[in-house]
């Protein structure tokens, strides 16, 4: 549900990867991994919206499904009314890595 909400909202958006499929495509590439940290960035609906370049009538589609995203958190982004805003935390990984001395 998070990619398609993403693709409402970004038509050149392909993916959204999760944390695990980050780590083994950095294992893969000979990365040796340091450290890594999760955190959330709150967001306001509208505010990204504006900075968003969806088709014609999409906006008024993500915009329903947070609506109901809000009741029913299907898309694990802790989507909540701040007044009458819409917020939602949008999810960021931190991966740092190092290539192997040659």
């Amino acid at each position: 549900m998070y990619n398609y909400v993403e693709k409402l909202r970004d038509p050149s958006h392909v993916k959204a990867l999760t944390f695990a499929e980050l780590v083994k495509m950095f294992k893969e590439i000979g990365l040796t991994i340091i450290k890594t940290d999760s955190y959330g960035v709150e967001m306001d609906l509208e505010r990204l919206l504006q900075s968003s370049f969806p088709y014609p009538g999409d906006k008024d589609k993500i915009r329903q499904l947070f609506i109901e995203v809000v009741q029913n958190n299907i898309l694990g982004v802790n989507s909540h009314y701040t007044g009458t805003e819409i917020h939602f935390t949008y999810p960021t990984s931190m991966i740092l890595a190092q290539k192997a001395n040659l």
